[in-house]
């Protein structure tokens, strides 16, 4: 039996370095004035895991945290954080000049929302009773924290709000024990939440199927709602027969969607959804895609992670920008020492 975190995001194991505190000391990244945050500048958040001392697990591993910024196209290394967690990600918040991640805790089982202070190099654990996190990812208004966690002594991710002013950790449909949310996007333009919803009993029950006959695992029924962010109202967007949802993006009045016929496998099919319409339409896409995308301003193309081309032999993992129009790749962060286990595009 596979433990959720592991089947849901792709990871490296290592031995955990034996203090708590980042081996290395992040460089100061100022918090942007004001008027910077009113500009909507997109940067890319990325988190790739190396090896302590270069060579192996023996000193553990480390998390570099790096941002890009979409218009100057700079990298810059936020910081390296120890890398304790099941799952390693982090949220990068250039408007806190700090970083959400997940770390395990010495005095509660499982691993726990944390933040590193940029300014104070002071770490401070936000949650007490989790078991695992996949996703953290930011509401336009920079209130709260939108989390995709499984709570200790139970097997169902769900879709978690953090108030930072509150300190306060909300968990939508808390008592429902068969609702799998298995991906998630926030819509940075009208803070709105999208999260993929599916039967943990139906899916079992097809994993039973496909162990008998030998074949891949289909996937059950998946259903897209859409959360309001303030006041947490859900209403379903779209229903999807047999097709499991690998990656998706929200911007604007978009959703785009990579799908598959079976669980967790290729073959990768792409298509946008129209939120105010309901139209679908399948785009052709000659690239991979299936670790993360994210739509560009005004849905003019994604950043991916993954490869520039369908054959991945041919072409180095790593983060790319692909134009819809142009159907040019571009190269943002190729993947060369350690792994780059996730990124995200966000607006400051």
């Amino acid at each position: 039996m596979f433990t959720i975190a592991s089947a849901i995001m792709v990871g490296c194991t290592a031995e955990r370095p034996d203090d708590g505190q980042p081996p290395h000391s992040p460089k100061a990244i100022s918090t942007p004035s004001s008027k910077e945050k009113t500009a909507q500048d997109d940067y890319i958040n990325l988190t790739n895991t190396e090896y302590v001392n270069g060579v192996d697990s023996k000193d553990g591993m480390v998390m570099k945290i790096y941002s890009y910024g979409i218009a100057d196209k700079k990298l810059t290394n936020a910081g390296n954080l120890p890398y304790t967690s099941q799952s390693p990600l982090s949220f990068l918040s250039l408007t806190d000049g700090s970083i959400y991640y997940p770390a395990s805790s010495n005095t509660q089982k499982g691993d726990q929302l944390t933040v590193y202070r940029l300014s104070t190099a002071a770490t401070e654990q936000l949650s007490s009773n989790l078991f695992a996190i996949n996703f953290i990812l930011p509401t336009p208004d920079n209130r709260s924290l939108v989390l995709l966690a499984v709570k200790n002594g139970e097997r169902m991710l769900k879709t978690m709000f953090y108030d930072k002013e509150s300190k306060k950790l909300t968990v939508l449909d808390d008592d429902d024990q068969n609702t799998q949310n298995s991906r998630i996007s926030v819509n940075p333009e009208t803070n709105k939440t999208y999260v993929v919803r599916f039967s943990d009993e139906e899916d079992r029950n097809n994993l039973l199927s496909a162990n008998q006959s030998q074949t891949p695992m289909t996937a059950s029924k998946r259903t897209i709602f859409e959360i309001d962010n303030v006041t947490k109202e859900t209403k379903k967007v779209i229903e999807l027969e047999k097709e499991d949802v690998l990656t998706l993006s929200a911007r604007g009045d978009k959703l785009f969607l990579a799908t598959s016929p079976y669980f967790n496998k290729e073959p990768l099919d792409y298509s946008m959804l129209d939120l105010k319409s309901g139209k679908r339409e399948k785009l052709d896409l000659q690239v991979k895609a299936r670790s993360g995308a994210f739509l560009s301003q005004e849905a003019k193309g994604i950043y991916l992670l993954g490869s520039s081309s369908t054959d991945e032999s041919k072409s180095a993992r790593g983060i790319y920008y692909y134009d819809f129009g142009s159907k040019k790749m571009d190269e943002i962060f190729i993947q060369k020492a350690g792994f780059i286990n996730q990124f995200m595009l966000f607006s400051k």
